[in-house]
């Protein structure tokens, strides 16, 4: 039942500044924290020496993750995209609020590291970045 809920309780955590909430029905769960991701990348594996990680587009808000924006379904951005600084790769979804992935640089977009649809939050990763 809570995850039926999400985008509602995203919407009054948002609309009333709440930075944490805890809710259980009594068969699931979830807390929610909103503030800076975690200062790590998306995991801990180590990175051959001489290679460098790869740069990453994160996400700047909570909600759902798109890969168009819900008013222009047939711009969706991919693997292999060529992108230009300040150009939106990705859009979160909160209730009717529509937060923008941007490109902090030209470059293409590299592998994909979440799924359509997929819950996330403050920092994180979306896409691999080469410039």
């Amino acid at each position: 039942m809570i995850a039926e809920r999400l985008n509602e309780i995203l919407g009054l955590m948002l609309e009333y500044g709440f930075a944490y909430v805890s809710l259980s029905d009594g068969r699931d769960s979830v807390s929610l924290r909103l503030g800076p991701g975690p200062e790590n990348g998306p995991s801990d594996q180590e990175i051959p020496a001489g290679a460098t990680a790869p740069e990453i587009f994160s996400t700047v808000s909570i909600g759902r993750l798109a890969f168009a924006h819900p008013a222009r379904p047939h711009e969706r951005y991919a693997e292999g995209n060529l992108v230009k600084a300040g150009e939106p790769v990705a859009y979160v979804t909160t209730g009717a609020v529509v937060t923008s992935v941007v490109a902090d640089q030209p470059g293409v977009l590299g592998r994909r590291l979440r799924e359509e649809g997929d819950v996330v939050g403050y920092g994180i990763p979306v896409f691999e970045f080469c410039s």
